[in-house]
């Protein structure tokens, strides 16, 4: 399957997955879907040359070289209570399970570990707000 159809199925589950964590009566916001290489070699630690004078470099975030963001088939949404942000994996579980029931190739990051152990997450390794789509 070549990358535009990988991305309209995505974009159709990832709405669907707004409208249903608003309807669990979380606030939602959605972040970084889509990513620049840039910003993937910033998240790794790499110094990077924007506009060929300024240079830029920040603490590693990421351990990957490439991310689903890359291709527009991954995105992170936050859930909000009351303005506040939630960063429990409990309160993103059933988000997280109703992506992976839209589609068999949706993987939702609260089920891996940073090192990309899918199904051996706890509770400080995982990324809970990520939400991709591998087909």
């Amino acid at each position: 399957m070549s990358l535009q159809p990988k991305q309209n199925i995505f974009s159709v589950n990832f709405a669907k997955l707004v409208l249903y964590a608003s309807s669990l009566g979380y606030e939602v916001s959605i972040r970084e879907v889509g990513r620049h290489q840039i910003i993937q070699k910033l998240y790794l630690g790499n110094e990077v040359i924007v506009t060929g004078w300024k240079r830029f470099k920040q603490t590693p975030t990421s351990h990957a070289e490439y991310s689903y963001h890359l291709d527009a088939i991954a995105g992170d949404l936050l859930l909000f209570k009351d303005g506040n942000w939630i960063q429990d994996l409990g309160s993103y579980l059933p988000v997280g399970q109703y992506w992976e029931e839209l589609d068999p190739k949706n993987i939702w990051g609260g089920n891996w570990d940073r090192d990309d152990n899918y199904g051996e997450s706890s509770n400080w390794e995982v990324d809970f707000n990520h939400f991709e789509f591998r087909g």
